[in-house]
């Protein structure tokens, strides 16, 4: 319970910051990775999709956004996105 406490006020914080710093692609992705913890998953998408549109290159965003689109039942985006993974993965050895 507590956990789930400190997430939502996370959330809150991070809503704070990107008031201040709405291009923060890495305060976007923080709130999204504290709304899948809160199982808010759609919340969490957008906010992935917000960094994303920063930094549409960013791996890791990449893969928590799979994960939300999994737990969301959209099996087919998540194959598109995971493709996208792959495709950015050999560029950048």
């Amino acid at each position: 319970m507590q956990d789930l406490e400190r997430h939502e006020e996370a959330v809150e914080n991070f809503d704070k910051v990107l008031a201040l710093k709405p291009e923060d692609h890495e305060i976007f992705y923080e709130r999204g990775i504290s709304l899948l913890e809160l199982e808010r998953y759609e919340e969490a998408l957008k906010s992935f999709n917000n960094a994303l549109l920063i930094k549409p290159d960013e791996i890791e965003v990449l893969f928590d956004k799979v994960g939300v689109l999994q737990e969301l039942g959209r099996d087919e985006e998540s194959l598109d996105v995971f493709d996208k993974i792959l495709q950015e993965v050999p560029s950048r050895s």
